[in-house]
């Protein structure tokens, strides 16, 4: 049976990963401006990942988490479970072992989870995984579908059952950027307080639906990337005596949204 993860502090390391690749992303393409349209979803993953790694080599030496990138969506779900027990009425003579089910992922068999956390299953079935935490990455400004089907997916997992036991899943999140402003529009502090409670408001109506599912709770965060509003630059600009469009491209809002599939517990 595996142990329950401190999901706070998994959650700041998603965050502060997201965070680290949108600042690299700009370093990589030696750009001036800190409002991006474009950004490189491999390199998002990959800092999430490492900062994952991080957090893992910080818990105690007796640790077993592992971290995976591009984990299968098929051994995901299969190891959210024990792979087998020993029946009640085995004995020393007679070892009778109950197995668990063949689980099939949500969508394609194919697919894969974007970032995994697991255990090493230290009972029965010694140094087996099990899964735990299922994180899927997306880039900045995309289909909102497929983050749906990311959410609906992660779900389905959580909310699988077997017969040979609990399954061990946590939780699962989906983690993306959204720009708020187009390059030319003036971002000023009212502004970008008013798009980012709609930001968080547009994506608690849209996970609505989830939460009608027993087992689950669904939930949005909604947090600062990059963040510049005209009050912060105006001073610099007034003396640089800067055209509107250069004062804009140096103002905007960019998000990071954190979609928070939790299993719901009786303790």
């Amino acid at each position: 049976m595996a142990n329950k993860i401190n999901l706070p502090n998994i959650e700041s390391a998603i965050k502060k990963g997201l965070m680290k690749g949108y600042k690299e992303n700009i370093l990589l393409q030696s750009s001036y401006n800190s409002f991006h349209s474009k950004v490189a979803e491999y390199l998002l993953t990959i800092c999430i990942a490492q900062n994952l790694l991080i957090w893992n080599a910080n818990q105690n030496e007796h640790s077993r988490y592992k971290i995976f990138l591009e984990y299968p969506s098929k051994q995901f779900i299969n190891n959210a479970f024990i792979s087998s027990k020993y029946i009640d009425n085995s004995t020393i003579f007679n070892m009778n072992k109950e197995y668990r089910l063949k689980h099939q992922p949500f969508g394609k068999q194919s697919g894969r989870i974007d970032i995994a956390i697991s255990e090493e299953d230290i009972g029965e079935n010694l140094g087996n995984p099990l899964s735990l935490i299922g994180i899927e990455v997306k880039a900045i400004n995309q289909n909102y579908y497929l983050i749906l089907s990311d959410i609906e997916r992660l779900s389905q997992m959580i909310l699988e059952t077997d017969t040979i036991g609990q399954n061990n899943i946590n939780a699962g999140y989906c983690i993306f950027l959204e720009n708020m402003f187009k390059e030319k529009n003036l971002a000023d502090n009212r502004t970008i307080s008013l798009l980012k409670s709609k930001c968080l408001q547009k994506w608690n109506e849209r996970i609505t639906k989830f939460n009608c599912d027993h087992g689950i709770k669904i939930t949005t965060e909604v947090f600062d990337v990059e963040k510049s509003a005209e009050e912060d630059v105006r001073q610099s600009h007034k003396e640089q005596e800067s055209d509107y469009e250069a004062v804009a491209r140096d103002t905007g809002l960019v998000l990071g949204v954190l979609i928070k599939i939790l299993r719901v517990t009786d303790d």
